[in-house]
């Protein structure tokens, strides 16, 4: 038999009860406002294309889309490695590509050395030309880059070993030493994983780049630019037998860096003491090292600005003080 809706649509499947009909529709009108709004983002958005500059658009291309992630901000996890406030401010603005600083700022990371002698920080200009504020993103002063490679290795190696694994860190590896001009170039490692019951060595080199550096230009019209120049110099470097994890600055990983990720998860489900899909590892390690690298980047762009920590612990003044001028 026949149900008849409201609104003219027939029903023509055997029902057990009225409300089917009506549920069936209740589901799908979401579904239709959800395409309408969808529609109506693209045309924001590509307004938004078309009067960003060349440095919005690599953050957007960097920032937004497949390929990056959205569980960064929080994730169920403990207060230890929780962002703070102030981290947690300064992540969101990197990743909006908020990017400003007072005129006329200037870079106050300091090396360990300058650190424990009283000498003076690195002092450039922290804003660009344009007015973004992008320097603490590429400083190399005090190793700024430094310390997010490092945060992501620990993250990447803490899910590795929660996962079952043996790990280790920043390992020789003699059979990927190569000589070049004479001399013998090393092969250090950031992580390296062996699963039980597979005595197979797996290698991981890390790299972060910034797609607003002069050696990625080009991230304005390519998805992953920076990332996979980034993987390409790292198969240059070593072989096939190294797996790159490749990010860029705002969060997207390189698409070779995601196979391998991959596969790593598949390895994991395999040989691991948990008993969790390929896509859920993948998923749970790729927002740890998302968180990772957030609050890396954060800290740096706190203390390029010379924030310091209060009293109470390793929280930083609120934006709005580190901000003023003088």
């Amino acid at each position: 038999f026949f149900f008849q809706a409201e609104d003219g649509i027939r029903d023509s499947s055997t029902s057990r009860r009225l409300g089917d009909v009506y549920k069936r529709q209740q589901l799908a009108r979401p579904k239709l406002a959800g395409a309408a709004f969808a529609a109506l983002d693209a045309i924001t958005a590509a307004e938004l294309w078309k009067q960003a500059t060349t440095e919005q658009r690599a953050i957007m291309l960097s920032a937004g889309g497949p390929g990056t992630g959205g569980k960064w901000q929080m994730r169920g996890i403990g207060k230890r490695r929780a962002l703070q406030n102030g981290h947690f401010r300064e992540a969101m603005r990197v990743r909006m590509g908020m990017l400003t600083a007072p005129e006329g700022g200037t870079c106050q990371l300091r090396s360990k050395a300058q650190a424990e002698t009283g000498g003076p920080p690195c002092n450039q200009l922290l804003n660009s030309p344009s007015g973004l504020c992008i320097h603490p993103l590429i400083c190399d002063h005090a190793a700024a880059r430094i310390r997010v490679h490092r945060a992501i290795s620990t993250a990447a190696g803490r899910s590795f070993r929660a996962a079952g694994a043996e790990v280790d860190y920043e390992r020789f590896i003699p059979h990927l030493y190569k000589n070049k001009d004479g001399k013998i170039e090393k092969a250090q490692l950031d992580v390296v994983v062996v699963w039980p019951g597979d005595h197979a060595m797996r290698c991981y080199d890390i790299t972060v780049k910034c797609p607003l550096s002069e050696r990625a230009a080009g991230s304005s019209n390519r998805v992953a630019h920076a990332a996979i120049a980034g993987e390409k110099l790292k198969c240059a470097r070593y072989d096939q037998s190294v797996r790159p994890l490749s990010f860029e600055s705002f969060g997207r990983l390189g698409p070779e860096s995601l196979r391998c990720l991959r596969e790593t998860a598949r390895e994991a489900s395999l040989y691991g003491n948990a008993s969790s899909t390929t896509d859920q590892y993948t998923k749970r390690w790729r927002a740890d090292m998302e968180l990772a690298l957030a609050y890396a980047q954060a800290d740096a762009m706190l203390a390029a600005r010379g924030a310091i920590p209060t009293v109470a612990g390793p929280q930083y003044y609120p934006i709005g003080r580190m901000l003023r001028p003088g």
